[in-house]
């Protein structure tokens, strides 16, 4: 087995994105509370056209499993890529579920760069391109590994670690030549 030289685990665990998930699930949690309380209990109708009291029990316990999922999925995701000597693997757990092998040989050209993930892919998660450059991985921030492949497919991996990728990268163009 080739010695592996990098290893990157990347997570979504930006504030603004809890901040958001929060809002949203709270909110909706928060709403169908009130209108649990003041229609079950208080026996007060909310709203101009009440919902039964099951249906709106029933609701409540949807919006709370969705909140929990939406949670749980959003804390799960992670991109991990793995370079070695011979190979770039990469999965992103749940869209890949197991890792992507990309051999050195098969590669056109490698670069750690700076993009633009909105104005380039429209964002971040499991992104293709709206400028025509291929598929994008990324989890935040604006630095990746751009492959080119030499069948025309164009991959490019989030990574937070750019100073540690670009020595690994000098040192893979080195071999390629």
């Amino acid at each position: 087995m080739s010695k592996l030289l990098f290893e990157e685990t990347q997570v979504f665990r930006q504030k603004a994105l809890w901040v958001l998930l929060t809002v949203i699930t709270g909110g909706s949690i928060l709403l169908f509370g009130i209108a649990i309380y003041n229609q079950v209990i208080s026996n007060e109708q909310f709203g101009d056209k009440p919902m039964s009291d099951g249906a709106l029990i029933i609701g409540f316990i949807l919006v709370i499993g969705f909140a929990i999922f939406l949670s749980w999925f959003f804390y799960s995701i992670k991109l991990e890529t793995k370079i070695d000597e011979t190979n770039i693997r990469y999965k992103f757990w749940p869209f890949i579920r197991y890792y992507k092998v990309i051999p050195i040989q098969s590669i056109h050209s490698i670069e750690v760069e700076k993009y633009k993930p909105i104005m380039e892919y429209g964002g971040w998660g499991y992104r293709f391109s709206m400028k025509g450059r291929g598929l994008c991985l990324n989890v935040s921030k604006n630095m990746g590994l751009r492959i080119k492949m030499k069948d025309g497919f164009e991959l490019l991996l989030g990574t937070q670690k750019s100073d540690e990728l670009i020595k690994v990268v000098d040192s893979l163009k080195k071999n390629m030549i």
